[in-house]
């Protein structure tokens, strides 16, 4: 599994840091018109493989592999932070969706 980039922000300018206080890297890009764009990167909060919710997702591909999922904090399409976990290969992660009317 390998996910094409399509993406349309151009990285002027980019900088990486570590957020302690949220335990996970940073990196911050910029586009020509100066609009910033935060990612932020963590490690894929982990579930067992006996605990049990309506959805997950487990990494059978032999590789790390990169999951962006919407919150309801990014729910707003201007926003301009987005997190992208990473889940190593058979790890298991909880998975949810909002509700749709």
């Amino acid at each position: 599994f390998r996910s094409a980039r399509t993406s349309t922000i151009t990285k002027s300018a980019s900088s990486k840091m570590y957020d302690v206080e949220s335990k996970c890297a940073k990196s911050v890009s910029s586009d020509d018109l100066g609009r910033n764009l935060t990612v932020f990167h963590r490690t894929a909060e982990q579930l067992a493989d006996n605990e049990r919710i309506a959805f997950s997702l487990k990494n059978s591909t032999g590789e790390r592999v990169r999951v962006h999922t919407r919150s309801a904090l990014e729910t707003d399409v201007s926003s301009s932070q987005t997190t992208i976990a990473y889940l190593d290969h058979m790890q298991l992660m909880g998975l949810s969706f909002p509700a749709t009317s």
